[in-house]
């Protein structure tokens, strides 16, 4: 579970909406939708502009935690990275 409280608000408004809880990705393409739009809305709504506005968004808090883009608009974010080996032994790396 995610103590965030933007996490908890997403997924109350999900589940009272479609009667179950998010996915496991279901956050991030929410994010993803969200700060697309946020690019359109600031954007002359041309490819080139909303490619152009990603750079200037800076952070965004969402759903699924926060993103911050560099002036190319590269995502920073912590990360994990879980793997089953073939006895089930479990490995988990964060970056």
């Amino acid at each position: 579970t995610n103590d965030d409280e933007n996490y908890q608000k997403f997924a109350n408004d999900y589940t009272k909406r479609y009667g179950k809880e998010p996915g496991a990705y279901t956050t991030e393409s929410y994010d993803a939708v969200m700060i697309i739009a946020k690019a359109i809305e600031i954007s002359d709504g041309s490819r080139e502009g909303i490619k152009n506005a990603l750079y200037t968004i800076g952070e965004y808090c969402g759903a699924s935690g926060c993103f911050e883009f560099d002036s190319y608009g590269e995502v920073y974010r912590d990360y994990e990275v879980v793997e089953f080996d073939k006895e089930g032994k479990v490995h988990l790396w964060k970056g």
